[in-house]
């Protein structure tokens, strides 16, 4: 995660972005401190309506205002310090991450997260609506990518569609296909005949998404962050069920499933998905889940 620039010394010079994620500080009031990641707060507050007066980067008495406020209409502790919980409200409400900061820090699939420019905007919205309206059938203008009980293409039910619908949801959130680039840097489908290959893998194959999100260096892109659970889960994230049978690591493991996220109640998950069709609750372990965190699109 790129530095921040700050001057001064108070309580806030200690204090960033990251840190905040980890639970380990908060932003607090502090005069004595200029800092760039105050000012993306202040920002994203008064862009959300909670107005700090100002993004100056100064943490006072309006910033204290608006963090109060902004604690109290999402029924947390309203004590002014802006620590983890503050900020995950703040992004899921922005549908992004806070710190836009070039270049970003590795990541694997048990924490961590990739911050490029956020140059783009995933609309939680529109993915979840094409997600309720479809979860229970599937679209007709794609074609169903699911097998029957013979392990034959089948037009309904089967199993193996999931990926196939989360990429629709995405796509309907404003994730632009991507064509160029090497196999696991593409995303796309293409009607054109209406064959049953004429889509990337990373379109219908749980795993080879989950490889796209990850992997993929150049726009259009996803910025995301894998969690170590569900706190910090939005409506319009992905989850993934993850074959540890051998041993294996969360980076390691392979992912056998795909689903949207519909809404989070403390630790409990509940999706829209395909095979099975679902608006249920998630009944993977979190041992065997990879929660991802979509926090924007590179385009």
């Amino acid at each position: 995660m790129g530095n921040p620039t700050i001057t001064g010394t108070g309580p806030n010079s200690r204090t960033n972005l990251q840190n905040i994620h980890s639970g380990a500080r908060s932003f607090q009031k502090d005069l004595a401190t200029t800092h760039s990641q105050v000012a993306l707060m202040q920002k994203a507050l008064t862009d959300l309506g909670y107005d700090t007066q100002g993004a100056d980067g100064k943490f006072g008495n309006n910033t204290l205002s608006a963090v109060k406020a902004f604690q109290s209409a999402k029924k947390l502790t309203a004590d002014g310090y802006f620590g983890k919980n503050s900020l995950l409200a703040l992004e899921q409400d922005m549908g992004g991450h806070l710190d836009p900061t070039a270049g970003g820090c590795s990541a694997d699939d048990s924490g961590g997260s990739t911050t490029p420019p956020l140059s783009g905007t995933y609309d939680r919205k529109a993915a979840l609506a094409y997600a309720a309206k479809w979860y229970a059938g599937n679209n007709p203008a794609f074609i169903w990518f699911g097998k029957n009980a013979q392990g034959q293409q089948s037009s309904v039910g089967g199993n193996g569609d999931c990926a196939n619908f989360v990429s629709q949801c995405l796509y309907a959130g404003g994730m632009p296909m991507k064509r160029t680039g090497n196999a696991r840097d593409q995303w796309y489908y293409d009607t054109v005949g209406g064959t049953y290959n004429a889509k990337s893998p990373s379109w219908s194959g749980a795993h080879e998404l989950r490889r796209f999100i990850k992997y993929n260096t150049t726009a259009p892109r996803f910025t995301y962050e894998f969690l170590s659970s569900a706190s910090g889960l939005a409506a319009g994230d992905l989850v993934f069920v993850l074959d540890r049978s051998n041993g294996e690591s969360k980076a390691n493991a392979k992912a056998t499933h795909v689903a949207m996220v519909r809404e989070v109640q403390g630790q409990t998950i509940y999706i829209y998905s395909h095979s099975p069709y679902s608006n249920g609750k998630w009944s993977t372990s979190a041992a065997n889940t990879l929660f991802c965190h979509l926090t924007g699109i590179q385009t």
